[in-house]
């Protein structure tokens, strides 16, 4: 992780260590799994840019302080209020979803919890794909149409995971007294 080597002596987020004229308040919240390459997220979000002309991203591995606490992690409950409250705040959401057929934003908790807080908040959701995705959207669905009907049917976000536990079982919790895994699911 590049963020967590370059922010490593002054254990804070990467934005912090930039010069100002970099740096402005977010007004676009960026989804992603951590398994994604990064370059797919950054191109998501230039072509998000050319259609939001003055977007300001807020994108965890750079905005959000990666270092652990002396307990080892980060806790549960700072995570969910740094997410929650900055998806609040912020005008949009942009999910970046890789690959087409089963993302791994459906797998990760993280990201649904994302994705339940923006729809909860009623901000603009727009889910972006990879270029190099999109173009095997298209030729998968060229060959077999029923490909987005296999794929939309293996989501369920009660099968999402977490690194950590504790964030698994609050996001869970989260969810149930919010939306339910089942309504989470339609939407």
């Amino acid at each position: 992780q590049f963020s967590l080597m370059a922010t490593a002596a002054d254990k804070c987020p990467l934005t912090e260590l930039l010069k100002p004229e970099y740096v402005d308040q977010a007004n676009v919240f960026v989804s992603h799994a951590y398994s994604y390459n990064l370059w797919d997220s950054i191109e998501c979000m230039l072509r998000y840019d050319k259609d939001h002309p003055g977007s300001v991203f807020w994108f965890d591995p750079f905005s959000l302080n990666q270092h652990p606490t002396p307990s080892g992690k980060v806790p549960t409950k700072d995570l969910i209020s740094a997410f929650g409250d900055r998806i609040e705040e912020y005008q949009a959401t942009l999910i970046v979803a890789s690959p087409w057929d089963n993302p791994a934003f459906l797998a990760r908790a993280w990201c649904l919890f994302e994705f339940m807080c923006s729809h909860n908040a009623k901000k603009p959701i727009t889910t972006m794909l990879p270029r190099k995705q999109e173009e095997a959207f298209v030729k998968d669905l060229g060959k077999d149409w029923q490909v987005l009907q296999q794929a939309l049917a293996r989501i369920d976000s009660r099968n999402a995971q977490a690194k950590e536990q504790d964030d698994l079982r609050a996001i869970n919790q989260q969810i149930e007294e919010s939306v339910t895994h089942h309504k989470l699911n339609k939407n």
